[in-house]
């Protein structure tokens, strides 16, 4: 089916209060192989391969939004290029290198953790993309980078206290996009924060994203 496993793990103190998991995967996915499945009504065409990575240790208690980032895992997704065609909705995509990682680093960004204690942090990038949506849209990127991580507290005053929050970096060398209207956006350097997180209502969640 295009796609090809090699996994190994173990568990420690199962019945204990707080078991601990040790994972080592590799896996390999074939785009080409694995569209043929779709049905053709999708009309959807992938082209690449994926290669991806997980090896560590986690315990029961990690496995929360709360407590994740104190996981001690390590993995990425990476790929040379993937392209994505779908005809029917005038969508034409391609990127160069993009890559997904996770990694447990010592802790850099948020105040509210000791400096250097290790958590697990996110870094993802794309060297280049183009796309190509509806009528005359092109988009040009290159060189993105985003780096994030969980953060212990969150609290602002229009919203008061946030639950699950995540603090990031995000840079671009260059974007430009482009209408068949004459229309044209471009940046060249732009970097930014950003923090997602939930606001809390009774049992309701609310996503919020702020930028800056």
């Amino acid at each position: 089916a295009g796609v090809d496993l090699d996994a190994a793990g173990s568990v420690q103190d199962l019945t204990g209060q707080d078991p601990r998991f040790t994972v080592d995967a590799e896996a390999e996915a074939v785009l080409d192989t694995m569209s043929t499945y779709f049905p053709d009504t999708l009309g959807l065409a992938l082209r690449g391969t994926i290669d991806a990575a997980l090896k560590g240790t986690v315990r029961l208690s990690q496995l929360t939004p709360q407590n994740f980032y104190r996981a001690g895992l390590d993995g990425y997704v990476r790929s040379s290029e993937i392209s994505l065609s779908s005809p029917s909705d005038s969508i034409y995509l391609v990127l160069g290198a993009p890559s997904v990682g996770i990694a447990s680093v010592k802790n850099k960004l948020d105040s509210g953790i000791a400096a250097g204690e290790r958590i697990l942090a996110l870094n993802a990038g794309v060297d280049s993309l183009y796309a190509e949506i509806g009528d005359g849209m092109k988009v040009k990127m290159s060189g993105l980078g985003i780096v994030a991580q969980s953060a212990s507290k969150a609290y602002t005053e229009a919203y008061g206290k946030e639950r699950y929050p995540v603090l990031g970096q995000v840079d671009i060398s260059r974007l430009s996009v482009s209408g068949a209207d004459s229309l044209f956006l471009g940046t060249v350097g732009a970097k930014g924060n950003f923090k997602y997180s939930y606001r809390s209502k009774g049992d309701k969640l609310t996503p919020l994203m702020t930028l800056s």
